[in-house]
């Protein structure tokens, strides 16, 4: 499983990447945004994380590592999860190192993402949800054509205060 775009190679995570992984997220505000990368994000804590969310098959998600063909450097993650075949959604999550933030990388990757779940998933509706103050990704979730449907308050509980959350939609046309 490979998605190629003008400046990407978007394929399934694996265990040699950890390394990039740690460099690209481990940033203090990393745990805040993700919610399951902690901080400080080492190697193991990377390679802990691939094998738990993308190469346990029974969890059913699919995950891409994000790298840079200029730099053949993994830079991030993106993946969708949550997913119910029944139903024909799923969720869709991703993250990007600081360093390679502003550059539309991140976009890049959400709409071949958002492609390859219509196309070859066969869902119909991708969903997504973000702190009301992440103030990037609302506007990159904007920019590739979703919605947001509403805000779901006291969604996450972060450092013991509940933190609202909006609500995000794209269909397939």
């Amino acid at each position: 499983m490979k998605i190629e775009t003008n400046r990407l190679i978007l394929q399934r995570p694996s265990l040699k990447e950890a390394k990039d992984l740690a460099e690209n997220g481990n940033e203090k505000s990393m745990p805040y945004f993700t919610w399951y990368i902690p901080y400080p994000f080492t190697e193991n804590n990377a390679k802990k994380i691939i094998k738990e969310f993308w190469l346990d098959e029974k969890k059913g998600n699919v995950g891409f590592s994000i790298r840079l063909k200029e730099e053949n450097k993994v830079i991030g993650i993106i993946d969708i999860y949550s997913i119910k075949k029944e139903h024909k959604k799923a969720k869709i999550g991703y993250w990007i190192g600081k360093k390679y933030r502003g550059k539309g990388l991140a976009s890049e990757a959400v709409r071949a993402v958002i492609n390859y779940a219509f196309n070859n998933l066969k869902l119909d509706k991708l969903s997504a949800d973000t702190l009301v103050d992440n103030e990037a990704s609302n506007i990159l979730l904007k920019k590739v054509g979703f919605r947001e449907v509403g805000i779901m308050q006291k969604e996450r509980i972060i450092d013991g205060k509940a933190i609202d959350c909006y609500l995000w939609e794209i269909l397939k046309k």
